[in-house]
């Protein structure tokens, strides 16, 4: 690095994701920032931008604000008419569906069936849903559910499926204006769809926070969603899984990927050199 661009760098851990801001604020304010450049989580990027302490990268020469290095969708959230301030690399975390192979096959499924149908476009609502009522099974034939379609994260699984049928609980307008996006037609097709599936009695509900990983890899349910990170402690499970995008709803011809990251800002005490 020194070599080439004649700097160094470390990165730190100062603060917590949710204290970040607080560290970034009061730094910031006493003249003194505890770090020329902060790592905002997605959170709280609007209060940043809010607080008027970020500096306005667009400005900066030595920046290139329209690179493909930087993931589109939080540049957007942190642009406000022509200033930017912060942005983030494209290497952000995703958001996927794992599914457990050896499961599929006992439901009498093709273990490559979610490649498939992702490959053909076929990969829908309706066809998550047939795969889910297969895959949620009484094994032994005792009246109880042994194995479930999906771990189940309402958050996750409510997101998703907005995303996945071009809604949003948030847009902006041309006055690069936030409103509430609740009410479109896509947005509540999808919640509809949602709560809907929840009655089918094809999820597992966890038994508490973060506990869905644990559930999928005890192949108590088939299929998980997940953020990429989590590949981690996935990865240890004995049987064979696979990781598709998450199905399709009626309003979309694309599949979407949810991704979410933090925000690197500059505190605007600084200098433009």
């Amino acid at each position: 690095m020194m070599d080439t661009y004649n700097f160094t760098f470390e990165q730190e851990g100062m603060a917590k994701w949710d204290t970040m801001l607080e560290l970034f604020a009061t730094s910031s304010l006493s003249g003194e920032p505890a770090a020329e450049i902060f790592r905002i989580d997605p959170r709280f990027e609007v209060s940043a931008i809010n607080s008027g302490l970020c500096y306005d990268l667009a400005t900066l020469d030595s920046i290139d604000i329209d690179s493909d290095l930087w993931l589109s969708t939080t540049e957007e959230m942190m642009t406000r008419g022509k200033s930017v301030y912060g942005v983030c690399a494209t290497f952000a975390s995703s958001r996927l569906l794992y599914f457990n192979k050896r499961l599929f096959e006992e439901a009498g499924l093709d273990p490559n069936l979610p490649y498939d149908l992702q490959a053909s476009g076929e990969w829908t609502w309706e066809k998550f849903e047939e795969i889910s009522a297969k895959l949620t099974r009484d094994t032994n034939n005792d009246g109880i559910t042994d194995v479930y379609a999906l771990a189940f994260d309402h958050s996750k699984f409510f997101s998703m499926a907005v995303l996945s049928n071009n809604g949003s609980f948030v847009a902006k307008n041309e006055d690069d204006k936030f409103y509430n996006n609740l009410s479109s037609p896509e947005t509540m097709e999808a919640l509809e769809w949602a709560a809907d599936y929840g009655k089918k009695h094809y999820e597992l509900f966890p038994k508490g926070w973060g506990s869905q990983q644990e559930m999928f890899i005890t192949v108590q349910a088939a299929m998980v969603i997940a953020d990429d990170w989590q590949t981690a402690t996935i990865k240890n499970m004995e049987d064979d899984y696979g990781v598709v995008l998450f199905h399709k709803g009626p309003n979309a011809d694309k599949y979407t990927v949810y991704t979410s990251d933090s925000a690197w800002v500059i505190p605007n005490t600084y200098s433009k050199q």
